[in-house]
């Protein structure tokens, strides 16, 4: 089961989209490459209410999955690039956020069908 939610974000070139799994609750997100020479990397940064989650990403890594969420809650996620220039580090500000609206409840979990019964001999 996918609920797919795909926004896209744009500020610096960034742009994303996250695809929402109901049966593990986690969500992938993707963005395009920023073009700069002192890239470091991205971090993105995921929220519901004053809770913030930060998750660094390599350069090399455009895609990021988030794992665990929480039932019946609104994330916002948003992008930085990280630029690294000698012992200088610069942070973007903030990509155009994404939400994602987890379902109300877990799904019920996929169980193999009954056995049949009354299984018997009825003839020669």
């Amino acid at each position: 089961m996918k609920k797919l939610a795909c926004l896209l974000l744009c500020v610096l070139g960034v742009s994303a989209k996250a695809q929402f799994m109901a049966v593990t609750n986690t969500a992938t997100l993707s963005w395009n490459a920023v073009v700069d020479p002192n890239l470091a990397g991205y971090q993105l940064f995921y929220w519901t209410g004053i809770l913030t989650n930060a998750v660094s990403v390599p350069q090399s890594q455009l895609s990021v999955r988030v794992l665990n969420l929480n039932w019946a809650s609104t994330y916002t996620l948003a992008v930085k690039t990280v630029a690294q220039q000698g012992t200088n580090t610069l942070v973007s500000s903030f990509s155009a956020p994404v939400t994602l609206i987890t379902p109300q409840a877990p799904p019920p979990p996929l169980l193999p069908p009954a056995p049949p019964t009354g299984l018997r001999i009825i003839g020669p």
